[in-house]
């Protein structure tokens, strides 16, 4: 969902903006309802995309700071060596 205030994509079904904190709701209106027609399914696909590159982004850092820390990256324990 783009905010209102500075146009970045928040998760869908947040109700603040995680960048400016902007109510992406009007007061009064649920998240978790039907999606109106103007966010279709071409939007979720734009924002899974975002999602999946942020993510991405996430396990780079995870695996580079655990490589300089000696640790491996999906268990957490020393690696041998």
């Amino acid at each position: 969902m783009r905010c209102p205030r500075c146009q970045k994509t928040s998760l869908i079904g947040a109700r603040y903006c995680v960048w400016c904190g902007t109510a992406l709701f009007p007061e009064g209106d649920v998240p978790g309802g039907p999606l109106p027609e103007t966010e279709s399914l071409s939007a979720m696909r734009e924002h899974l995309s975002e999602v999946a590159m942020r993510l991405s982004r996430v396990e780079g850092r995870v695996t580079l700071i655990s490589e300089r820390l000696g640790l491996d990256a999906l268990g957490v324990r020393p690696v041998a060596g």
